[in-house]
């Protein structure tokens, strides 16, 4: 049993999860949405093995289905000791400012080619509001915690498709489940 606000996924849970053709949504435990709750932000969760996975576009077509705000996320976590090691805040900093502008140009290419293969074509993408964020933390928890979350949101969290996939979730993901405060869906990669 997870702690309250965490989700924890039990043996039956991972089965289900592992065997699934569709995208499967796992809440914190203690989370309750009311009868009239709605989703109005589908956020992704999005690293550099996403930048051609097309987990932006599906992520994209469900906002789109719900009329809900699309967000790319990043997660910069940096263990505590890494922050106070010896090399100095500042050169930690600019290696954390490269990375992102890396992750901002692969979201760029990922927004900009899903939207070929996006129903509607490219102009349903840019319908779509698009915001990008980064958390960052001396762990998941506080890097998911780093970004604001409001009633509604729903965090998109690509899984593996091939047959490792179906296996276990990749580590970051299975930590950016366990350590979200919202609602997660998890979608195949292509």
């Amino acid at each position: 049993m997870g702690l309250m606000g965490h989700v924890m996924l039990g043996g039956v849970a991972e089965r289900l999860l592992h065997s699934a053709e569709l995208p499967i949504v796992v809440a914190p435990r203690g989370f309750h949405a009311g009868p009239a709750s709605t989703v109005t932000q589908v956020s992704v969760a999005f690293g550099r093995a996403d930048h051609d996975s097309g987990l932006i576009a599906r992520s994209a077509s469900v906002a789109r289905e719900l009329g809900a705000a699309l967000r790319v996320l990043c997660f910069a976590v940096r263990p505590m000791t890494a922050m106070l090691g010896g090399v100095g805040n500042n050169a930690e900093e600019l290696v954390v400012e490269e990375w992102k502008q890396r992750l901002d140009a692969d979201i760029a290419a990922a927004l900009a080619s899903s939207g070929s293969s996006t129903p509607g074509g490219p102009d349903a993408l840019v319908a779509t509001r698009v915001e990008t964020a980064l958390g960052q933390g001396s762990s998941w928890s506080a890097a998911l915690h780093d970004v604001s979350w409001n009633e509604g949101d729903l965090l998109a969290v690509g899984i593996s498709s091939g047959p490792l996939g179906r296996l276990f979730l990749g580590s970051h993901a299975a930590k950016i489940v366990r350590s979200s405060p919202v609602p997660v869906m998890l979608l195949s990669r292509n």
